[in-house]
């Protein structure tokens, strides 16, 4: 419920346009080496359907309050990814990028998306969570 000010309590779920969101500031110097070596692993996984450099890909590690717990979700949208793949062998380069969005919104607690059929979006979240 909203204060007296009609401003979003600190908790409340807030929809924002993605055109309105701006980069925050860069908060670390550097990653880890170790840091460095799995973020450029997820890139190399994921590279295809991320339209960025891998340096644009590592400032946002660096603008991130936490960047090992976020490394961490690019590893797991990478290994979901991948695991997909594997289990389903080869697919189109539509359906690869579909399902990584899916994986994507995943990551971030959004909708299934229609195009993603329950059963496989089901598969994905058992993959993505770890209980495969």
């Amino acid at each position: 419920m909203p204060n007296s000010d009609d401003e979003p309590d600190e908790d409340e779920l807030q929809w924002v346009n993605a055109a309105d969101l701006r980069p925050g500031p860069i908060q670390h110097e550097g990653l880890s080496e170790t840091q460095l070596q799995r973020a450029r692993a997820v890139f190399a996984a994921l590279q295809p359907y991320m339209p960025r450099s891998f340096e644009q890909f590592e400032l946002n590690f660096l603008r991130d309050a936490d960047p090992e717990s976020e490394i961490q979700i690019w590893e797991n949208i990478a290994y979901a990814f991948q695991r997909f793949k594997q289990k389903h062998g080869p697919m189109a380069d539509a359906e690869e990028a579909s399902l990584f969005k899916a994986i994507l919104l995943m990551s971030m607690c959004g909708p299934k998306p229609d195009s993603i059929p329950q059963a496989q979006w089901d598969e994905l979240v058992a993959i993505y969570e770890g209980r495969e």
